[in-house]
């Protein structure tokens, strides 16, 4: 046992000992330093550490801050329907046309479906996606094309709604600002996030 230390311990110090090249600690050492960095890396680390960041544009802000704006009114009153579904002032300025032409419980929970899924479900959504996008984050310009979907979805339910129940007007404030601006404004976000998204 003695003899068996006595003759590989040199060669084990040897192994520890001697240099296996340049990437070896002694060979690093040789060399100047014990890992050198090139001179450009913390630009590289910086470029890899922000490189998910998405440039914020004047089109970011339009696009951004008109969404949380329309959302913001139309969760405000959905949030007013919710408190107060059949209240007058409700059907007047939030549902839009009138329980009598046609059957109210139908009416009601056409109007009431609304009423809970804008301001709980689809404003978050958009506030998110906004929030996001001014922050130059990808998941903000992911959220907010989700959001647009709503905006131009739902107008279909309500054009037919509208048009078959007699409520619509002829009438540049019908066309413009309660009907036409949300779908208008749900493709431009919806197409403006797709294409940042993909370049």
């Amino acid at each position: 046992m003695l003899r068996f230390h006595t003759t590989f311990s040199p060669t084990l110090i040897d192994m520890l000992e001697k240099p296996k090249g340049p990437w070896s600690f002694k060979g690093r050492r040789a060399l100047g330093g014990v890992s050198k960095q090139p001179e450009n890396a913390g630009e590289h680390r910086g470029r890899v550490d922000g490189g998910s960041g998405m440039e914020v544009t004047i089109a970011t802000w339009a696009i951004a801050l008109i969404g949380l704006a329309l959302i913001s009114v139309l969760a405000g009153l959905q949030l007013v329907a919710v408190l107060r579904p059949r209240a007058a002032w409700t059907v007047d300025n939030v549902y839009g046309g009138s329980p009598d032409q046609t059957d109210p419980v139908a009416y009601f929970a056409f109007n009431q479906a609304s009423a809970w899924a804008d301001p709980f479900l689809w404003a978050p959504l958009q506030i998110a996606g906004s929030i996001g996008m001014l922050l130059g984050h990808r998941w903000g310009f992911l959220l907010a094309l989700m959001a647009s979907v709503p905006f131009w979805y739902t107008s279909v339910f309500f054009y037919i709604w509208d048009r078959d129940l007699g409520f619509r007007k002829n009438t540049l404030s019908y066309w413009f600002l309660i009907w036409g601006m949300w779908p208008v404004f749900g493709v431009t976000e919806g197409v403006y996030c797709f294409s940042r998204l993909l370049a």
